[in-house]
């Protein structure tokens, strides 16, 4: 089940998510000149974190663009007594793409540093 699509644009380094349980949130990176996302330019990061405000079960993410498992081998995980998973590289693939999971209801940000 998919939740939040979020792209952030020229500008814009951070969104937060309101996840339901199993929701996936997905955040992407572009350059967008003309508020439309279909013809926004790609953006590579040098890094991101993954910021989780509230939650009762750990957060599992991912940066390649690939669905995020709760448990998942390719995810990333931040455990409930870690707020915050930073300076992630993400993966060469282009444009960059986060998507994020949880158990149980969440709250993350997710932001960038070009």
């Amino acid at each position: 089940m998919q939740a939040a699509i979020i792209y952030l644009d020229d500008g814009e380094v951070s969104a937060t998510l309101d996840l339901g349980p199993g929701e996936v949130g997905v955040v992407t990176f572009v350059a967008d000149d003309d508020d439309k996302p279909a013809t926004s330019r790609p953006v590579g990061l040098r890094a991101v974190d993954v910021l989780v405000t509230r939650s009762a079960a750990p957060v599992y993410y991912s940066t390649d663009g690939s669905d995020p498992a709760i448990g998942g081998p390719r995810c990333y995980v931040v455990p409930i007594t870690l707020s915050v998973d930073g300076a992630r590289e993400p993966a060469t693939y282009r444009p960059t793409v986060i998507k994020i999971v949880s158990a149980e209801a969440a709250q993350v940000v997710v932001q960038a540093a070009r």
